[in-house]
């Protein structure tokens, strides 16, 4: 061992870290280290793309759902008005029919009224007639 020898081994091992591993194995290590953490970092912004994604289907789904109860809820008050239109209609059929019964009636009673009143009238000019002949009778006896 002379110092020619230890300078040889001194160049020999230049290329070595302190830990005794080559420089050339640490590089490509910490490269791949790197590599990975790249890849993590790719997969990690992957994860929470698709988390938002899942968040904005269910956010979607949601609404899908509030839309589809809010449509049953509008067909539901759809269906009462329409029944309700059809009882108003039915109830204002069944009022005019009744009017129409009442306007009937009253003509009728109006009609009745009528003929009583020209019964009544002819009865009272047949009184009056006969009155007037009776008269005249008594006049022609006494003459």
């Amino acid at each position: 061992d002379t110092d020619g020898d230890l300078k040889n081994k001194d160049d020999d091992n230049s290329n070595l870290r302190d830990d005794g591993v080559p420089d050339e194995i640490w590089e490509e290590l910490e490269e791949s280290k790197g590599r990975e953490r790249e890849e993590a970092d790719r997969l990690s912004l992957i994860q929470d793309e698709l988390e938002e994604i899942v968040r904005q289907e269910h956010a979607r789904n949601e609404e899908i759902k509030r839309l589809k109860e809010e449509m049953k809820r509008q067909m539901e008050e759809l269906a009462r008005l329409a029944a309700e239109e059809e009882n108003t209609k039915k109830r204002e059929e069944e009022a005019r029919r009744i009017l129409e019964e009442i306007k009937r009636k009253e003509e009728l009673a109006r009609l009745k009224a009528e003929a009583e009143e020209r019964k009544r009238r002819e009865a009272e000019a047949r009184r009056i007639a006969l009155e007037l002949k009776r008269k005249e009778e008594f006049e022609r006896k006494q003459k």
